[in-house]
């Protein structure tokens, strides 16, 4: 089933429409409907909600219709259970699946060149830790710069509009800089000058869902130093590049992938292409047992993913299962966690007509017993407390068009003479007075992003005209 602009509009009209009262919808999205535990090869539109109770107890404005028409096309709808959507980010000692942060694992390893996949924090948000995704150019300058999700290093990514200014909060990225480290967990070196590798650049910020807004993006950049950079791979001297992520090095092998379109991602759901991924906590995927990732869903609304500020909404995002060894091409999960905590800000890849492309950036994630095969009925963990060794059956991401589009980045040709990153003494920042639903704003002639609060800095934009 191609999904077009009128399904995404019918699947937020659905999750607006039905998020009232005690139901509550944490997903909305196309994908299979699963009946005692099997798909039944109808596509659907599925609801996951936190909480499924008997129609008896559901008032007439929380009663969900079995089926619904778009057009001339009748389809099903699908209510399953499943956990509350919660970001992938994790705290420092939040060992997941793959041991514990000791550094004996390799994604959690101090790491020099940089590559996708390695653990990192930043001053603004520690002790929370998270995935570097990859590295892309930055539009304006050419400088490469390091990928990751906003609510790994921003303590507050929301539009400055959206906080409570009389309460005095400074939260920005200006007094003091947000830095960037990256050192093995266990050693404690995220607060050691040594292990910096950049600073704060900018970020997509986001709107609470109080404000009736939605958003596509949760995604940041921050400056790297070149001499941490690896632009070439060399497998024969096990020299990786950069843009080679941990664990990926015999699937990204002779080039930086490619973003994928907008017409690829927008029928990712029908392609279902074969998707790696590599992260702080899970490590690699997309390969070994019970390694393979699909696409599950080609659009999603995510109308509760709670952070400490409130209710955030989402939609547009693409969502990611494991299947079974036995079906690998299969949009039903039949293998736990595609994702964990900690695997925030992970690049994620597909292959589009024999061609490894990015397409965006795992930034949550929920789980749903509903969704697997029979065998795991019963099985508790969706259920248990969030933070170590807590289970997924599927990771959301946010498209790789999308981050472009608001953050100002491109692809980054690796094999380009007169590589550069930036240069901090050159970084400008300009204040307006109060808030602001602004991303971004041309001040003196120059595009400026939004970057939080001060109170330490009087430095006025000039509106260019």
């Amino acid at each position: 089933m191609k999904v077009t602009k009128e399904i995404k509009d019918k699947i937020d009209h659905i999750a607006k429409t039905f998020a009232k009262g005690n139901t509550i919808i944490a997903s909305v999205g196309i994908g299979e409907k699963v009946s005692a535990g099997k798909v039944t090869g109808d596509d659907a539109i599925v609801i996951g909600v936190t909480e499924k109770k008997p129609i008896e107890e559901l008032s007439s404005e929380e009663i969900i219709p079995s089926e619904i028409t778009i057009g001339d096309k009748v389809i099903k709808i699908d209510i399953i259970q499943q956990s509350p959507v919660q970001l992938f980010a994790t705290c420092s000692d939040c060992g997941g699946w793959n041991g514990s942060s000791s550094g004996q694992f390799t994604n959690r390893q101090f790491t020099r060149p940089l590559r996708g996949g390695i653990t990192m924090a930043s001053t603004n948000n520690y002790p929370s830790v998270g995935t570097l995704g990859t590295f892309v150019q930055d539009v304006a300058s050419g400088a490469i710069v390091a990928l990751t999700n906003n609510h790994v290093t921003i303590e507050n990514p929301t539009y400055t509009s959206d906080r409570n200014l009389a309460a005095l909060t400074v939260e920005n990225d200006y007094d003091p800089v947000n830095r960037v480290y990256q050192a093995t967990e266990a050693a404690g070196g995220y607060t050691q000058p040594v292990n910096e590798v950049g600073i704060s650049l900018r970020y997509a910020p986001i709107h609470l869902a109080s404000t009736g807004f939605v958003n596509q993006v949760d995604a940041a950049i921050y400056s790297v130093n070149f001499q941490d950079i690896e632009t070439e791979s060399v497998p024969s001297s096990q020299q990786y590049a950069s843009w080679q992520p941990i664990g990926l090095e015999d699937v990204i092998t002779n080039q930086n992938p490619p973003f994928a379109t907008t017409a690829e991602l927008d029928d990712i759901y029908n392609t279902n292409p074969e998707i790696w991924t590599s992260g702080r906590t899970s490590g690699a995927r997309g390969k070994g047992v019970c390694g393979h990732l699909r696409v599950y869903t080609g659009s999603i609304n995510l109308p509760n993913v709670g952070t400490a500020l409130g209710p955030v909404d989402y939609n547009d995002i693409i969502s990611v299962i494991r299947p079974d060894d036995t079906t690998p091409s299969s949009q039903q999960p039949g293998c736990l966690n595609p994702g964990l905590q900690g695997d925030s800000g992970s690049a994620v890849y597909a292959e589009f007509n024999g061609v490894k492309k990015l397409i965006g950036l795992l930034f949550a994630g929920s789980c749903s017993m509903g969704m697997m095969p029979p065998e795991y009925a019963g099985n508790p963990c969706c259920f248990g407390t969030p933070g170590q060794n807590s289970c997924s059956t599927i990771f959301y991401l946010c498209r790789i068009d999308r981050i472009a589009e608001q953050l100002g980045v491109q692809w980054w040709d690796a094999a380009a003479a007169n590589q550069s990153t930036v240069r901090k003494d050159t970084i400008q920042y300009v204040t307006e007075t109060g808030g602001s639903d602004q991303r971004t704003k041309l001040c003196n002639g120059k595009l400026h992003y939004q970057a939080g609060l001060t109170n330490t800095l009087n430095n006025p934009c000039i509106p260019t005209p």
